[in-house]
């Protein structure tokens, strides 16, 4: 997480993944008044998945669709903190043609619609449940989000 580069929000960036091997990490801070997020991976060439993590490299979203669909993550009352990105080829991907990530936030909430979309099922997290209270994150940003949604 430490060599993940900067990005601003609300405007397009475009990267590479290239050459074999290549993943690449963004990070991006969020605000408390703007603090509803989507993150857009699109102009995809190739199948890339995309996964959203917190500060401490906790997992809390991914979009793993099949073949050259947009990637989206909407996460809607996020807490104001920064967030990492990353962007990968699925079984290895790579590309020299640059795909499009944008990272949108805004203070009204994302509607989420997946319809007709196609996806890929895996494992994208720990079941927290499972976990024993002294293996969690130690930051109360995170517990709290644990105990909210997954415990």
């Amino acid at each position: 997480l430490a060599a993940a580069k900067s990005l601003g929000v609300n405007v397009n960036n475009s990267a590479y993944i290239c050459p074999a091997g290549d993943v690449d990490w963004f990070k991006f801070t969020s605000t408390s008044t703007n603090n509803n997020l989507k993150v857009t991976l699109s102009n995809l060439v190739l199948d890339y998945d995309l996964e959203l993590y917190n500060a401490s490299g906790t997992l809390l979203y991914s979009s793993t669709l099949s073949g050259t669909n947009a990637e989206t993550i909407t996460y809607n009352t996020a807490p104001a903190a920064t967030y990492y990105v990353k962007v990968y080829g699925y079984s290895g991907n790579t590309s020299s043609t640059a795909y499009t990530l944008r990272i949108s936030t805004q203070s009204t909430a994302w509607r989420a619609a997946q319809a007709g979309a196609v996806a890929r099922h895996g494992v994208a997290g720990r079941w927290w449940a499972a976990v024993p209270p002294e293996q969690w994150p130690e930051d109360e940003e995170t517990v709290a989000l644990i105990k909210e949604k997954w415990h």
